[in-house]
């Protein structure tokens, strides 16, 4: 249960059983709401990815809240306290839910006499060389200890090395000059979506690239030829299931082929960096990211429900226009002309292309007795729409890799960010009521001449200068949610910020450990 209004049904499965049913009541304001329904291909620990960036089985659509979706993986079946967890979430506060994310992942990590994963990075080049060990890391690999070390640089990770490997793969993934994400049309804060694709592809298309490109893979299997009515999108790695037509025959992609197109969407990063997200939740790295996913996005990853004013935040000019109509008469909604499709350019062949939001939409007309219906075709196209299924399908099968989706049921979208990005103010009275004082500092503590000296130091800085001394200090320039209370290393543990002395025969400079996150004065 991952939203305060939905209702989980679930009771004790028996001993085979793994299938966990989430849905909202017809009671709940959220009946009505769109949800995402996500189903995960068989996955063979000891498989590399994908090559296609989807494995066939890897499916997404939009359903409505009323109609639920399953989750079905192993982990609520093997592990009792989290299938409490799930039943309690309703009642348990944020940070109750949070511990309870990382004892279910703590339990899933494979040990050190088992393996490990040792990465040698150039700081300029992390997103490249971490999707460099992507494609050749088995699937275990994500759930072991990783062991960073940059190229030229002296260091032992025990957390702090990873943490800064995470922010700059991701820093640069996020930036707008790699091209796979774009920053969001709503809100008053920046947040990031992914980039539309660089060509638009029907149905059909869609699955014979991964029918084709997953045939290469030792854990893809045929399509089954097999559809499920009336569920209102493409099922990806299977045939197509209703939903969106293309009715524009004349505008298909040019020169478009399967084996082609997948490294055209670049669906192997994504499914990378679904899988990046994902390893800094199952390790703690809280506060490595430095850009704010969009709402769309953080609420797919959960399975959260999608109400219309989620669209200020997706996209704020189309929510503004489509709310005019709400208080529009019937007559002036008429002459507008508007019908149930949508008209795009393809970025490929820069030629409008329609799609229809229901069957034979071009052809029916939006007036008032048909507005709600008209509302929501439009939010579920602007949250899931053609030129994005295929990217948001492999990132969200690259996060559930790592992280079981029966897990993200005990947070929120809100949560999730909070849980990735952390806090973006440095709180000095925080700081200061959960620092631990050493060596010869531990007697007057913050009164110690070089202690006090440090604090009315850092109090003169700005939140920039504040969060560069919390990233040297800890491997990371924002603070997990809690605060400095919740400081701790990528293994759980928890450390409090701690200010010791060292002897100037051993150092001229301050110096720091981020892995147990000492500060070393002189």
């Amino acid at each position: 249960n991952n939203n305060n209004n939905n209702n989980t049904t679930m009771p004790p499965p028996p001993p085979t059983t793994t299938l966990v049913r989430v849905k909202w009541t017809e009671q709940d304001e959220f009946a009505s709401a769109l949800v995402r329904r996500l189903e995960l291909g068989d996955k063979d620990v000891e498989s590399l990815p994908p090559a296609s960036g989807i494995d066939d089985g890897d499916y997404l659509t939009l359903v409505r809240a009323i109609e639920g979706f399953d989750v079905s993986d192993e982990a609520i079946a093997a592990d009792a306290d989290l299938h409490a967890a799930v039943d309690r979430a309703e009642v348990w506060s944020y940070e109750t839910r949070l511990e309870a994310v990382a004892r279910a992942l703590a339990k899933l990590r494979i040990g050190h006499v088992h393996g490990r994963v040792e990465l040698k990075i150039r700081r300029k080049a992390a997103f490249k060389g971490g999707f460099k060990a992507y494609k050749q890391l088995q699937l275990k690999g994500w759930r072991m200890s990783w062991f960073v070390k940059f190229h030229q640089e002296q260091g032992l990770d025990a957390g702090g090395l990873s943490r800064e490997f995470w922010r700059l793969a991701m820093n640069q993934a996020f930036s707008d000059t790699f091209g796979l994400f774009k920053r969001s049309e709503g809100g008053s804060t920046t947040t990031y979506d992914v980039a539309d694709a660089p060509l638009i592809l029907d149905d059909d298309q869609a699955n014979e690239l991964v029918r084709e490109s997953s045939s290469d893979t030792t854990n893809a299997a045929a399509s089954s030829g097999t559809s499920r009515p009336g569920s209102g999108a493409t099922a990806f790695g299977r045939s197509p299931r209703g939903g969106e037509k293309n009715q524009e025959e004349g505008n298909s992609a040019a020169a478009w082929t399967p084996t082609t197109t997948s490294k055209l969407l670049r669906l192997e990063e994504y499914r990378f960096i679904g899988r990046g997200l994902g390893k800094m939740l199952f390790d703690a790295h809280g506060g490595c990211l430095d850009a704010s996913p969009n709402v769309k996005l953080l609420k797919l990853l959960v399975g959260e429900p999608f109400v219309f004013d989620d669209l200020q935040l997706i996209d704020e000019s189309l929510w503004l226009s489509l709310n005019k109509l709400k208080t529009m008469t019937d007559d002036d909604i008429r002459s507008l002309a508007l019908t149930f499709s949508v008209s795009q350019i393809d970025p490929r062949t820069k030629v409008p292309k329609t799609f229809e939001l229901c069957d034979r939409g071009d052809d029916r007309a939006v007036h008032k007795g048909n507005l709600d219906e008209f509302l929501e075709a439009r939010l579920r196209h602007a949250v899931f729409p053609p030129h994005q299924r295929m990217q948001l399908t492999a990132l969200l099968a690259g996060f559930h890799d790592v992280v079981p989706p029966s897990v993200m049921l005990l947070l929120t979208a809100r949560e999730l960010e909070l849980a990735l990005c952390g806090l973006p103010h440095v709180d000095l009275k925080d700081m200061k009521k959960h620092t631990v004082y050493k060596g010869d500092f531990a007697a007057k503590k913050a009164n110690h001449p070089v202690c006090a000296a440090f604090w009315a130091t850092v109090a003169t800085w700005d939140d920039e200068k504040k969060a560069r001394l919390l990233q040297w200090a800890t491997g990371s320039a924002k603070l997990p949610v809690g605060g400095f209370a919740n400081l701790q290393q990528r293994d759980g543990v928890a450390r409090m910020f701690t200010l010791t002395s060292v002897d100037l025969n051993l150092a001229v400079f301050p110096r720091a450990h981020s892995y147990v996150f000492f500060l070393f004065l002189l």
